[in-house]
């Protein structure tokens, strides 16, 4: 189930793509739920991940409601198949994986301090959009670097 949730937040980010006026505190609240809730660590049952998934989805819904209706779905807004982060070249998904990781620990942060600031937010939807998309070694680096300096902030 971790993985469908990390798949519908990566749909989350690309449906904020292009629609950025559409996103709101509870789309962010909802953003940092679902990461905070699949950390490896976390202790939620199958019952409650189903139930922040859904919550995931309703929001996405919202923020692009025909893509749920269209006859000739394009793909841009899908949720993200993780397979494919499991099956790709191994070091693509090692980078991938850190980046993942990384914007996990960054909602925690963002979480436990009550710190909400928009260029940190939006950062999370940034990543969560490269997870899902291919990007070479060189593409994902500075990716990475980012959220490196991010993450210092609040070190």
């Amino acid at each position: 189930m971790k993985d469908k949730l990390i798949g519908a937040l990566i749909g989350l980010a690309r449906a904020t793509e292009g629609n950025e006026e559409l996103i709101t505190e509870t789309t962010d609240k909802i953003l940092l739920e679902g990461l905070i809730a699949t950390i490896a660590t976390s202790k939620l049952n199958e019952d409650e991940l189903s139930s922040v998934y859904e919550r995931v989805m309703a929001e996405k819904k919202r923020i692009i409601p025909s893509c749920f209706e269209c006859a000739y779905p394009c793909g841009r807004n899908n949720n993200y198949d993780m397979q494919e982060l499991w099956d790709s070249d191994e070091d693509i998904r090692a980078l991938k994986v850190l980046i993942l990781s990384g914007t996990q620990t960054l909602a925690t942060y963002i979480n436990t301090l009550e710190h909400t600031d928009e260029e940190t937010t939006r950062f999370l939807y940034k990543a969560l959009i490269m997870i899902g998309i291919y990007w070479d070694v060189d593409g994902l680096i500075p990716i990475l670097v980012e959220l490196g300096s991010i993450i210092r902030k609040f070190l």
